[in-house]
């Protein structure tokens, strides 16, 4: 089945999503592996990562060409996530990191006291 040019693009746009999804997702493990500095947590969490990245890179291929393999699909994740690498990474890590701190002081003053 021959795809327009137009859906091609639309996919392309998806699997750059797709791939901003999964370093979001990276983010999130790397604030729980931050937060528990143990190894097995580390393993965990990166094995977790996988697991929903795969997840990630499946769902896309599905909605973008029914789950049949594109080059330029997986171009686009891996494009989508260098993005979020470099673009966002920062500032959502500095929010985590801000966010930890609020819930340490919340309980330090309250709960623990």
């Amino acid at each position: 089945m021959i795809e327009s040019t137009l859906n091609q693009w639309a996919g392309f746009l998806f699997g750059i999503y797709g791939g901003i999804i999964a370093g979001l997702v990276y983010e999130i493990f790397r604030a729980i592996r931050h937060l528990f500095g143990n190894k097995v947590v580390t393993i965990i969490c990166d094995v977790l990562f996988w697991v929903v990245a795969l997840l990630d890179v499946l769902c896309v291929m599905m909605k973008v060409s029914s789950g049949v393999f594109r080059l330029f699909i997986i171009f686009a994740i891996i494009l989508g996530f260098s993005l979020y690498m470099f673009f966002i990474s920062d500032l959502v890590n500095y929010s985590c990191r801000m966010l930890q701190s609020f819930f340490k002081m919340i309980y330090n003053r309250f709960i623990h006291k």
